[in-house]
């Protein structure tokens, strides 16, 4: 049907003709407030068609298969009005060798299972303290990719995600609390476990509250709080941003843009890792590569519609992200999105560099980080989940405060150190590894 549906977009004057499809099956087990909320189960299959019509790029999705004639002829019309891209569709055909993207065992877990499992996380938490309310979910999804083009491309594969993400939030007078953690996979392996003792471990230490004084601190950033950080240097390498001249990065290639000590890769092949393909939603291999070495910048994100543009090679990074939720959807065209981040290591444990502070903070939890210019690199978040280090201690949660500063100076100017340890966090279509980070001279506001 596919090779048909290519043949019929150039007799309605397609030169050149991409087909996208996306089937797939997500089920979710929700609870609130300790109880069993909803179970929910949705399939996905829809259509995407990319033309080319002298140069002129040309986009349609549906989801009913019945209209692929209206789909392709709105295709074909929709490239008189678009950009001449000087693009073209890759003709290599990868594998999906080398990289593990299914779980046989994923598929056949009942979700009455899943919810077994999440309920007794549920009731862990409960019991750690009954004035806690609970919630969580649980999901899997089983994901189906393939692409044909013009240009002898045809190629799939599948994905199974196991996900799950558990909170409490408990009131004490004034005191509101929120605790949460989420974990996601290819794989069966996903320990319940493990994730409800982190929760119940945030709740131990954030239950005292204390004061702090606003001013320049010594700032430890978790391996979450690093994570969604480094959202802002995603923004600075991808590809669109630095075509439009909107990136502070767009002349800094071979530049000096974070501490020697940072070293950052990409990759897209990541074990396990939610966000891992064997190729973009464009048919662009997809590997490994050094986005930030010893503080050097040496990649940008780019997709086929921006690698002319920039005379620059695509680098596998053409998606199609429904940036809300950051989810793969075929009605999105593709664009370019960074997949997953692993920030090397440093060689000090984190209980050493938190012995080393007398008076500092450490951040985990942000919110509002995107209301800042993080174009520019300058970002301010409230935080949700913060704490007083003194004497090389933690002695408390610190409550309305802000963290505010500029990532580029921070990250390049103002590094102190980074751990040994590392944590794999999950966002929404990647999964990133990120260490402990730990800086000077970071506003905290009170």
């Amino acid at each position: 049907m596919l090779e048909d549906m290519i043949e019929k977009a150039r007799a309605y004057g397609a030169d050149a003709c991409e087909v996208y499809v996306q089937e797939g099956t997500t089920s979710t087990v929700k609870f609130e407030a300790s109880r069993l909320k909803s179970v929910d189960s949705n399939q996905t299959h829809g259509i995407a068609v990319r033309v080319l019509v002298d140069e002129r790029l040309g986009f349609g999705a549906a989801s009913d298969l019945a209209k692929i004639r209206p789909l392709l002829q709105a295709a074909v019309e929709s490239a008189s009005h678009g950009e001449k891209t000087g693009m073209s569709f890759p003709s290599s055909v990868p594998t999906a060798d080398g990289v593990r993207l299914e779980d046989e065992e994923v598929r056949k877990r009942p979700l009455e299972e899943l919810a077994e499992s999440a309920e007794g996380a549920i009731r862990k938490i409960s019991e750690y303290d009954p004035a806690i309310l609970a919630s969580g979910s649980v999901g899997k999804g089983d994901l189906h990719i393939r692409i044909v083009n013009t240009a002898g491309f045809d190629s799939e594969y599948r994905k199974t995600v196991l996900s799950a993400w558990m909170a409490g939030q408990l009131v004490e007078g004034k005191n509101i609390l929120f605790c949460h953690r989420e974990s996601a996979g290819t794989t069966a392996s996903l320990d319940f476990d493990a994730l409800t003792a982190r929760v119940i471990a945030d709740f131990e230490i954030s239950r005292l509250n204390v004061d702090i004084e606003g001013g320049p601190k010594t700032v430890i950033f978790t391996p979450r709080a690093a994570s969604a950080l480094f959202d802002v240097l995603k923004l600075g390498v991808n590809g669109r941003n630095v075509e439009k001249a909107i990136s502070p990065l767009r002349d800094k290639m071979g530049e000096q843009i974070l501490s020697e000590g940072m070293t950052l890769v990409e990759d897209g092949r990541l074990e396990e890792a939610v966000g891992s393909a064997p190729f973009d939603d464009e048919g662009t291999i997809v590997e490994k590569k050094t986005v930030v070495d010893h503080g050097v910048l040496k990649s940008f994100a780019i997709d086929l519609r921006t690698a002319p543009k920039l005379n620059l090679p695509p680098t596998g990074n053409g998606f199609r992200i429904y940036s809300f939720l950051n989810v793969q959807t075929y009605q999105t065209p593709p664009s370019p999105h960074s997949t997953n981040w692993l920030l090397l290591p440093g060689d000090r444990s984190y209980d050493e560099i938190l012995a080393d502070i007398g008076d500092g903070v450490v951040v985990d939890v942000m919110a509002g980080l995107f209301t800042g210019n993080l174009l520019s690199g300058d970002f301010s978040a409230n935080l949700m989940l913060a704490y007083k280090i003194s004497n090389g201690r933690i002695v408390g949660r610190i409550k309305n405060a802000m963290v505010s500063g500029n990532f580029y100076a921070i990250f390049r100017d103002n590094l102190v150190a980074v751990s040994r340890e590392t944590e794999r966090v999950t966002e929404g279509f990647t999964t990133n590894v990120f260490p402990y980070l730990c800086t000077r001279e970071v506003m905290i506001s009170t």
